[in-house]
């Protein structure tokens, strides 16, 4: 009776079937990128500790975990560092931002004919109606642009920071009566 073993350097797909219960076409893909130790007419043999750890995963090997860990760690510090920056915003709050956009948007077209009605039904001709129409839809334009545009970015603009708005309107109605004095 032997009393040591022999050392195993080399293993088939067979032998590495028979020792580990998988399909010998699974264990084919499984050491795909593995590149065999010895080549002979009928077989591919591969060095067993690196067959073996390609055949059941990385998991035995602490090194890689603690290496493993230590990026998903520095990713998750790196996005929260781009969160904070506002580089990176989450979908819910750009879907949000972009459904108020578009709300307002038709909310202050849907007022394109109530404040275009007095001002248009003072002119004489097509190219003052023209005109006018076209002030109000400049001026509703730069309403959105304005207000809009901060909000979807996140920003918080203070009144104090952003110019008084002027308007180059005409004033609607009849005529003030003069006062006698």
């Amino acid at each position: 009776m032997p009393t040591h073993r022999d050392k195993i350097t080399k293993l088939t797909t067979s032998q590495l079937s028979e020792l580990t219960g998988f399909d010998t076409a699974t264990i084919r893909k499984r050491l795909g990128g593995l590149e065999p130790v010895e080549k002979n007419n009928r077989c591919k043999l591969y060095e067993p500790r690196a067959a073996l750890q390609l055949l059941y995963g990385q998991a035995n090997n602490p090194q890689q975990e603690k290496a493993r860990l230590d990026k998903l760690r520095a990713d998750k510090v790196e996005l929260d560092l781009q969160v904070m920056r506002k580089e990176l915003v989450e979908v819910e709050a750009v879907a949000k931002a972009w459904t108020d956009m578009a709300f307002a948007l038709k909310t202050r077209i849907m007022t394109i004919p109530t404040r275009a009605a007095p001002l248009v039904f003072g002119c004489k001709t097509i190219p003052q109606v023209k005109a006018e129409l076209e002030e109000l839809f400049i001026e509703v334009l730069n309403e959105l642009a304005d207000a809009d545009t901060d909000k979807l970015c996140g920003l918080k603009v203070s009144k104090r920071d952003t110019p008084a708005k002027t308007t180059k309107r005409k004033r609607v109605g009849r005529r003030k009566k003069d006062s006698k004095s």
